[in-house]
């Protein structure tokens, strides 16, 4: 997981997003949780909803991309079943 301050998606209101096996997740958002050390880390939540993507990515390869762009609504569904 890598915590960023922005996030590489078009979609203003996402919280976090998965490219293959990297999860991205900004940590101004609900997805963060700072630690005692001061450091961040993806909550549990979104953790399991991304890792469902990480699966479909595994499933379909490099076309999950163009995939999910024509149809993302059917994609999160998945996802959200598991996590925010």
């Amino acid at each position: 997981c890598v915590a960023s301050q922005r996030l590489p998606s078009g979609d203003a209101g996402a919280d976090a997003v998965t490219y293959g096996h990297f999860i991205f997740y900004d940590i101004n958002d609900s997805a963060a949780a700072v630690n005692a050390d001061g450091t961040y880390s993806i909550k549990p939540g979104f953790l399991a909803h991304e890792m469902v993507h990480i699966a479909q990515w595994e499933q379909n390869g490099d076309a999950f991309a163009e995939r999910y762009l024509l149809n993302a609504s059917a994609w999160e569904a998945e996802a959200y079943l598991v996590g925010p």
